[in-house]
């Protein structure tokens, strides 16, 4: 594979992926109940906090920033009865949001600009 692919894959699956990890944990050990509006509240703010600092783009870091406050914002809200399913749905959409911009901006510095994943900058070219 090349190295600037293997660059790509490690950006998303150490980046981007880890950070979800808790709410696997949380999905699995909790079976019955799935994963509650108060962990995936949190964890979309702080996934959002944790992605925007890995980027290079200013714009991105703020809307990042922005969401991941907005979130923590709502945190304290999470779980109240009338509107459950809000919670549920917001923190979704945003981490899939960050994802998806994210992956677009690794893309392009790791597969088109040939940018070493910085775990493995003494790697040669």
């Amino acid at each position: 594979m090349k190295s600037n692919l293997q660059s790509f894959l490690a950006s998303i699956l150490l980046n981007q992926l880890l950070p979800l990890i808790p709410l696997f944990f949380e999905y699995q050990f909790y079976k019955g109940l799935g994963v509650t509006e108060r962990s995936l509240t949190i964890v979309a703010s702080m996934y959002a906090f944790a992605v925007g600092l890995t980027s290079k783009n200013r714009a991105q870091f703020a809307l990042f920033l922005v969401l991941g406050i907005a979130q923590v914002g709502v945190y304290g809200f999470a779980g109240i009865e009338p509107i459950k399913n809000f919670y549920l749905v917001v923190p979704f959409w945003i981490i899939l949001f960050v994802f998806i911009i994210h992956a677009v901006e690794r893309w392009d510095r790791h597969v088109r600009k040939d940018e070493v994943y910085f775990i493995f900058e003494d790697q040669k070219r």
